[in-house]
């Protein structure tokens, strides 16, 4: 308890953008690229860089070979902020990664504009049928993840997840989205994508993105590799900052406009 309280004190000392930073590492990227993490931190517009220092030098977090770690025991006291935020119910928290909570979220509906970041690993569920207006009410939402950790590559496997009707609305407060055999053929069409940073979406269903012309300045990653039935990509030129785009084994792609990166 002595140890906690006094880790507490080095949280309870940081503003409030360096606690968002610090509880995104504590949930979700304990072990992850530094570099990764301050591009799609820097698209919620933080100033990452200067955060990591700060946590740094409160002993909150260490780099070793550009790995962000974290001592278990500073991991633990993040995740009970969070759930101080709401003990019964996951839907008013800042930041899910327990699958059973997600689940129940999902299954009941009762995910609030408190929500801004979502991690599930689909490995450790059964079968989620998600309702349209599934994230209509988590306008806040930044991060989204919906991941398999136990993937062989060329592995079959079941789609996971369903949307027998369609799926209505992405928050516009997206930076990452990552959502593995994304199972429709496009995205929402009212999803302004403006925001987006990383696009991850291998292994998914679609046939085309989104039609509409958007400028997307903020895009630096995409990801859509074996996506097998995808025939097209919105322009890229409207990308500016586009760095890597990843089309493995998509066999069917015929229109590919405007990239110059990797």
């Amino acid at each position: 308890m002595d140890i906690q309280y006094a880790l507490r004190i080095n949280y309870d000392g940081l503003d409030d953008e360096e606690k968002e930073i610090f509880l995104d590492i504590a949930c979700f990227f304990k072990g992850k690229d530094k570099d990764r993490l301050t591009t799609i931190l820097d698209g919620c517009g933080f100033s990452t860089e200067i955060g990591i220092s700060v946590l740094i030098d409160k002993c909150l977090i260490t780099i070793v070979s550009n790995l962000l770690l974290m001592h278990d025991l500073i991991q633990e006291m993040g995740w009970d902020i969070v759930h101080q935020e709401s003990r019964k119910e996951p839907g008013k928290r800042s930041s899910l990664w327990d699958p059973q909570d997600i689940f129940n979220l999902f299954k009941k509906n009762t995910g609030t504009q408190s929500v801004e970041s979502i991690f599930l690993d689909l490995s450790k569920v059964s079968e989620l049928h998600l309702s349209s207006d599934a994230f209509t009410r988590m306008h806040k939402l930044r991060l989204l993840k919906l991941y398999r950790s136990h993937y062989g590559k060329g592995e079959i496997e079941d789609d996971k997840v369903h949307l027998c009707q369609g799926l209505e609305f992405l928050s516009d407060e997206l930076r990452y989205l990552h959502w593995h055999r994304y199972p429709l053929r496009s995205l929402p069409c009212k999803f302004n994508r403006e925001n987006l940073v990383e696009l991850d979406m291998h292994h998914n269903n679609v046939e085309y993105l989104w039609k509409e012309k958007q400028h997307l300045i903020n895009l630096r990653r995409i990801d859509l590799s074996y996506s097998q039935h995808l025939t097209e990509i919105p322009d890229l030129t409207l990308a500016p900052n586009l760095e890597v785009i990843t089309l493995d084994g998509c066999s069917h792609l015929t229109s590919f406009l405007g990239f110059r990166g990797t």
